[in-house]
């Protein structure tokens, strides 16, 4: 019976690894109803099988799994609980930025263990060596709080929240403001082990000079903790898989040890059973990663089948390794990683006898849907890098890495050759990522079009389409540009709120030919520090502003206006003329001669135009047309200098004031009359903006504020509030709303969203 079932699911195993990945997607994803008929369509091929085992084992399969993922939902907000106040921290988790640390660790919560996401300002340097040099797991008594993590507040923006409970079910952030005691955890279990090892070996790798640290730590322990550049180069050039995301160099090591075993002549079989009690020990060294995870497990799986004298082809092999470790956990194919790890190795399988040129293409094919939906963009030279790396990866790379690991020690010029062989290449990686254009910013395409796109890449290397090919490809290539053209030359407009926290930055768009500019940049006060206490840090432009235009596909920005000097209005400025292409910047007359604007503006003369404003001048652009109504006269950029903008926007007229006061109001109300739709607050709702008469004069439908959660002035201010309410005005605010849109269209169509907390 048992040989016959086996008989019956040779070949199918993969029908069973798509049925159950959406079922986790419809128990657990959003756009439903999409998932729920694409799994309706895969049921009907099942059943097209006519395998009644094959059927009944999936059926029963999905339905456990459906009630497995009712365990798996992120728990409902609902009033904090105490935070513990003794925890265990996992040694290998620690990371000290500066005077900054931040940690994973269990503990206590209602009455269950739990994991924590922890962090903890440093207070001497004393203390920022202790943990540096730390490599035990610690018992520690605290004084701290419980935070839910932070969730996404922009459209493009990484969700931290949503990432810490699929990928280390991770509910709560643990703020701790007080060490009371620390010493090393006591009665350590065999994980716990494991943990100190990763920290000891992470410890040992640090010591060899960068980039080979990095590339040691990436291949080792799969913790790829190189700078944010270079994660973004190797991101951006669509390689960055050649690490332990694919387990590529498990493959490798396997190679090797059966190779040097061979010449050693070490029978095969004694080979196989070292490998079966070292692979698992590997894996958990090696740390979470899906491709480790993968690689590993259809390693140990097909020495396995090898011994028990079945037989099982690799397709089916690496379905049931996906099946295993999508039991593990149901949110596996949540991030773009989990996905390229089995997407690209199901189209390796599928594409074993063709050249390495149409291979390159076809995974490319693949994967393309998937990166532009997670990344927004792709690199034109992103196949061509590929052909070259994977085999320079394979026979120098990695071989050099390992040495170095292992006998480095020995030959330290070898170290020191090597670390500038990879210097190079990660210069050479840089300079090709620079060339912005080869870097295609597509935009976020619809999750329809990326689930059409797939199938026909997966219809595309059926070896029994062959006659079809070139029509699938023709209807792949055509979807494609189609959904380009509905990004970059779109039907609707909008003017946006973007959520930067405490500052400004409004992004307003055209339809059609798109005109892009941009309010303000937003950006963060910078308080001095010692030097020990300085650590990297990304900006708020770099997290959220950035990653949002290329959601929307805005390769350029028309003109950014900057109302005043403010950090927080102006402070992100230089990254965001680094990190895209701005043909002009609007300022209020005298800012120039601030130090702080210059400074930031000085580095993109050459490519940026320059043009002062004052109250009255008109700036026009192609379907846009705004009225400066302040400054009266040139100033330095304070607060009472802030630039005022007027214009109608898809048939309505708005009002942006940077940070004016009362008195700046009054004056704009006396010299123009002026009517507004739609109005943004003066200084973040502060008491000293938001005068009752310049509103009531203005006669807006809607009163807009931006200002940051739990920020230090405590705006808006309760009298900017019960200014609205007197004068009965509503609002929205980025501090409850996060992100605020508004968009226009054709036939005076508009509609307001917000993107929740």
């Amino acid at each position: 019976m048992v040989t016959r079932v086996w008989r019956d699911l040779q070949g199918n195993w993969i029908f069973l690894a798509i049925s159950l990945s959406l079922t986790a997607w419809l128990c657990l994803g959003t756009h439903r109803l999409l998932a729920g008929c694409v799994l309706l369509l895969a049921i009907g091929r099942l059943i097209w099988t006519r395998c009644w085992v094959l059927i009944g084992l999936c059926g029963s399969l999905c339905l456990v799994l459906t009630l497995v993922c009712q365990g798996q939902q992120y728990p409902k907000q609902t009033s904090l609980p105490a935070a513990p106040t003794s925890i265990e921290i996992l040694a290998d988790s620690l990371k000290v930025n500066g005077d900054f640390l931040t940690f994973t660790a269990r503990g206590q919560v209602n009455g269950r263990q739990v994991h924590l996401a922890g962090s903890y300002t440093l207070k001497s340097q004393a203390e920022q060596q202790f943990f540096q040099d730390n490599t035990q797991n610690l018992t520690a008594t605290i004084v701290g709080t419980l935070t839910y993590p932070k969730a996404s507040t922009n459209m493009g923006e990484f969700d931290t929240q949503q990432y810490y409970w699929q990928q280390q079910r991770i509910s709560y952030q643990l703020n701790v403001t007080r060490l009371l005691k620390l010493k090393a955890l006591n009665k350590p279990s065999l994980f716990d082990r494991i943990h100190e090892l990763r920290r000891v070996v992470e410890q040992r790798l640090d010591a060899l000079p960068t980039p080979l640290d990095v590339y040691a730590k990436g291949l080792v322990i799969g913790k790829f903790t190189g700078s944010t550049g270079f994660n973004e180069d190797l991101s951006t050039l669509g390689i960055i898989h050649l690490f332990s995301l694919s387990g590529l160099h498990v493959y490798v090591l396997l190679g090797a040890i059966f190779y040097v075993g061979a010449k050693l002549f070490i029978p095969k079989t004694y080979l196989e059973w070292f490998l079966l009690a070292v692979l698992p020990f590997y894996a958990l060294l090696a740390g979470s990663g899906t491709g480790i995870k993968r690689a590993v497990g259809v390693a140990i799986l097909a020495i396995v089948i090898a011994k028990s004298g079945l037989t099982l082809s690799r397709l089916d092999k690496l379905s049931l390794i996906f099946i295993i470790q999508l039991w593990g956990n149901p949110y596996l194919m949540f991030s773009l990683g989990g996905i390229l790890c089995y997407l690209l190795a199901f189209a390796l399988i599928f594409n074993r006898q063709v050249t390495v040129v149409r291979q390159q293409v076809m995974l490319t094919l693949a994967s393309l849907p998937c990166v532009l939906y997670f990344q927004f963009e792709w690199h034109l030279l992103s196949l061509i890098l590929n052909l070259i790396m994977i085999p320079f990866f394979e026979v120098i790379i990695m071989p050099l890495v390992f040495f170095n690991v292992l006998l480095g020690f020995l030959v330290p010029p070898v170290v020191d050759l090597s670390n500038q062989l990879l210097l190079l290449v990660d210069q050479g990686l840089h300079g090709v990522a620079s060339i912005s254009v080869f870097n295609v910013t597509f935009g976020k395409p619809p999750l329809i079009v990326v689930v059409i796109l797939s199938v026909l890449s997966l219809a595309l290397m059926n070896q029994l389409q062959k006659r079809c090919r070139q029509k699938i490809l023709g209807v792949y290539l055509g979807l494609l540009g189609l959904t380009f053209l509905s990004i970059h030359i779109p039907l609707t407009g909008q003017v946006t709120l973007i959520d930067v926290g405490q500052g400004d930055s409004i992004l307003i768009t055209t339809p059609f030919l798109r005109r892009v500019y941009l309010i303000d940049t937003g950006g963060r006060i910078t308080i001095p520090k010692q030097p020990w206490q300085q650590g990297t840090t990304r900006t708020t432009v770099a997290k959220v502003t950035l990653p949002f235009l290329k959601q929307q596909g805005i390769a350029h920005i028309d003109g950014v206006f900057i109302s005043h000097q403010d950090a927080d209005h102006l402070g992100d400025l230089a990254v965001l003329l680094k990190g895209i292409p701005v043909k002009r910047i609007f300022y209020g007359a005298g800012l120039r001669q601030n130090p702080q604007f210059a400074k930031k503006v000085q580095p993109f003369r050459k490519q940026l135009q320059l043009q002062p404003v004052l109250a009255g001048q008109t700036i026009v652009s192609p379907d846009l047309r705004f009225k400066v109504v302040h400054p009266f006269k040139a100033g330095m950029g304070s607060n009472e200098d802030s630039m005022a903008l007027h214009g109608k926007i898809g048939g309505h007229n708005w009002l942006f004031t940077g940070d004016l006061g009362k008195a700046e109001e009054l004056k704009i109300s006396r010299r123009f009359q002026l009517q507004a739709d739609f109005v943004k607050l003066g200084h973040h709702g502060s008491k000293t903006s938001s005068d009752p008469t310049f509103l009531k004069r203005l006669q807006p439908k809607l009163a807009l504020i931006s200002s940051g959660r739990n920020n230090r002035y405590g705006h808006p201010s309760p009298e900017t509030l019960q200014t609205l309410q007197a004068l009965k005005l509503p609002y929205l605010n980025t501090q409850t709303s996060g992100m605020i849109t508004w968009t226009y269209g054709l036939f005076g169509y508009s509609r307001w969203r917000v993107f929740g907390l």
